[in-house]
């Protein structure tokens, strides 16, 4: 059987974070304000390009954001916003 994989989401008014991780490891953590992980969420922008502007700092594996920023953008999660 594959690894499980989980996303942990911690929103505040200051800051954001966004951990992709398995059992127990953590593989990347998105760390943004609250007010561009919204913004990811609702395709007005994508990771890459706030992490260019330096408004998205990534801890860990970097190629992950990828798989987490799929995640975080499909209907599921929006319908559930």
């Amino acid at each position: 059987m594959g690894k499980v994989l989980a996303i942990t989401l911690l929103v505040s008014k200051c800051n954001s974070e966004a951990v992709l991780h398995t059992d127990n490891t953590i593989l990347v953590t998105l760390l943004l304000s609250e007010k561009e992980f919204g913004d990811i969420l609702s395709n007005k922008v994508n990771a890459q390009k706030l992490f260019m502007a330096g408004k998205l700092k990534i801890k860990g594996y970097v190629l992950k954001v990828t798989k987490l920023e799929r995640i975080l953008k499909s209907d599921q999660i929006e319908s559930r916003l």
